[in-house]
């Protein structure tokens, strides 16, 4: 027991892992209330913009992972002015991005509001707004991961979402609708934001450096391959809810919503350990210490983790929708277990595509992004029914399992 204690797998793991499964609850909270309180036609409407909102978090999930890496390797050689002039570097680059993406979607506003079907353009404004929020929480965040703060990270994250599930309750009861429920996200992610600069305030103990060489070039280098990956792994779980929003009814939509937010418990009950992996593995590779069996023990968690919750799903789906959503929902209790085996096989490759991305393997991206793109084709072309958008979505993400795995096999001989 001590041996385990003293893994920094296990231990960074647990303790990430109960902060984040509390946040998660809440979310989910958030999502089964907001379902109950809005109903099928606008909850539909709600996660369509939560799903966009995914995708377009590519940028800030990208330099969330690059950050972590570029944080690692400077404090193993104990450069810490280097962490504090990329700190500074950033600030600016993701400040501007920010006010860039609230222009673009000031403008295309309308024209994403029809895309999905939504009757009012004023959430897409305010999903900007988070985005552009994100940018910069991702560099708070990539630093406190890199030194292994997950203490702080799981705190933080749970009073966000106890912050935006009163705040999303309120502005519901107030007849704000879907304006109130995405705006409880955003309001929800600024007091978090400001507390994650307390536990950074050592870094102003090193001496800025003007000057001092970061390696940018290699910085967004390492970022391009990153984002790629990001972005496709990001649409494997994302895409799907805004087609199926853009090509189904607002009902079906509705439901496919439900199915979906209740399949990802799936992914985000394990995702706490490709987390606490990647930083791990990171810091061993560039020390050169062993690392491997970091990947092993990962991947027997994730592999227990997502088997036990589609267990479940698969003998008591009705259950499952009654209780968290409710009687209008139970249609989409025959989808539940194929949508939870299709995140079972996207929550193990996604901890394949971390491990590579920490050893610096970028060449995986190209799988990534051709799964994506598989993806979003074939359900542009076949969608006579929500259970055959799932299929799409299970064998894509079977193909992209069984390439990463052949392709770790291959790197192991070496």
């Amino acid at each position: 027991m001590k041996r385990i204690f003293k893994n920094p797998l296990f231990s960074g793991s647990l303790v990430f892992f109960v902060g984040t499964m509390i946040a998660n609850f809440g979310n989910y909270l958030y999502h089964l209330l907001m379902g109950r309180m809005l109903g099928p036609k606008d909850y539909g409407a709600l996660t369509s913009l939560i799903s966009l909102a995914y995708l377009l978090s590519v940028i800030s999930t990208t330099f969330l992972t690059t950050v972590v890496k570029f944080v690692t390797k400077y404090k193993v050689k104990n450069q810490f002015s280097k962490i504090l002039n990329l700190f500074l570097g950033l600030i600016k680059v993701f400040g501007l991005t920010g006010i860039f993406l609230l222009i673009v979607f000031f403008i295309l506003k309308e024209k994403i509001a029809g895309f999905l079907n939504l009757d009012d353009s004023f959430p897409v404004l305010i999903l900007a707004f988070w985005m552009s929020l994100s940018l910069l929480s991702l560099i708070n965040d990539g630093i406190l991961r890199g030194f292994l703060k997950f203490g702080f990270l799981s705190f933080n994250s749970v009073f966000a979402t106890a912050l935006k599930l009163v705040l999303a309750i309120f502005l519901v009861k107030i007849g704000l609708g879907v304006r109130g429920s995405l705006g409880a996200i955003f309001l929800a992610s600024l007091v978090p934001y400001f507390l994650s600069f307390y536990p950074l305030r050592f870094l102003w103990n090193y001496k800025y450096k003007n000057g001092e060489r970061i390696e940018w070039r290699e910085l967004f280098g390492f970022s391009a391959p990153v984002m790629v990956a990001t972005l496709s792994l990001t649409s494997l779980y994302s895409s799907d809810v805004v087609l199926v929003k853009h090509f189904f009814s607002s009902f079906e939509a509705g439901l496919y919503s439900a199915t979906s937010v209740l399949g990802r418990i799936v992914f985000f009950a394990s995702g706490v350990v490709p987390a606490v992996m990647f930083p791990l593995v990171s810091e061993r590779f560039e020390n050169g210490g062993k690392y491997r069996h970091f990947l092993s023990q990962s991947f027997l968690i994730v592999g227990g983790v997502s088997l036990l919750i589609t267990i479940i799903y698969f003998l008591f789906p009705s259950l499952m929708i009654k209780i968290l959503y409710g009687d209008s929902y139970l249609q989409a209790a025959g989808y539940l277990g194929i949508f939870a085996i299709f995140i079972s096989f996207y929550s193990l490759s996604n901890l394949l595509v971390n491990f590579f991305l920490s050893v610096r393997k970028t060449q995986v991206a190209g799988f990534c992004l051709f799964a994506a793109l598989l993806q979003i084709i074939l359900i542009s072309l076949f969608h006579r029914s929500l259970l055959e958008v799932i299929k799409i979505s299970l064998m894509v993400s079977v193909l992209l399992f069984l390439s990463l795995m052949i392709f770790l096999s291959q790197n192991e001989k070496e």
